[in-house]
């Protein structure tokens, strides 16, 4: 697992996350998935950076990669950015149309090491299509409105698991919360302040 440099010996494992520019769905096609999927390759395999997993999605791509201990996140995320774009628009040169200024990639990416956690992002990448399934974007739709809601209501925010507040709890906060507030109108010097 560890690998010899020389005078040291260890691994430099790294999960990082790009997105095409806009966010387009650009990889929908199969053909060009392929296509992302090959660049991203041969342009780490030329640079002696090693791809554990590589999952590529509609508008962005999960890897797991092993690069040089010597390399910097950003020389490691110019080199994968800028040589896959470029091995991009060189297999397909129609997505010229739709970035005419040859960036394929969002400026910003996402890089950090994994230390003992490689399991959990390594399964994390693995299901990728499971995460961005249906079910959990409703899943995430259901939590987004529980949160707005607990805001709107005062309450704390809360685990979409439990079991929802009833109309005499968010009743009872409200009621809470206007004693609170004419407390410290009153004694201001004393009062606690949640605002």
């Amino acid at each position: 697992m560890y690998i010899s440099y020389g005078h040291s010996v260890g691994n430099n494992y790294k999960h990082i996350q790009i997105t095409t520019k806009y966010r387009y769905k650009m990889m929908g096609k199969d053909l060009i998935k392929t296509y992302c999927e090959v660049a991203i390759k041969e342009s780490c395999k030329h640079h002696k950076i090693e791809i554990t997993i590589l999952k590529v999605m509609e508008n962005h791509v999960h890897m797991i990669v092993d690069c040089p201990r010597t390399m910097s996140d950003s020389k490691l995320l110019q080199i994968i950015k800028g040589s896959s774009s470029y091995l991009i628009f060189r297999f397909c040169p129609n997505l010229r149309k739709r970035y005419s200024q040859g960036h394929f990639w969002n400026g910003g990416y996402f890089c950090c090491s994994i230390g003992s956690n490689y399991e959990a992002v390594f399964e994390y990448i693995k299901n990728q299509e499971l995460h961005h399934s249906f079910h959990w974007r409703r899943r995430d739709a259901v939590s987004f409105r529980a949160r707005r809601m607990s805001q709107f209501h005062f309450l704390p925010t809360r685990d979409t698991r439990e079991k929802p507040a009833s109309f005499g709890q968010i009743a009872e906060n409200f009621v809470f919360r206007e004693k609170l507030l004419l407390t410290h109108k009153t004694n201001s010097k004393n009062a606690l302040h949640f605002f």
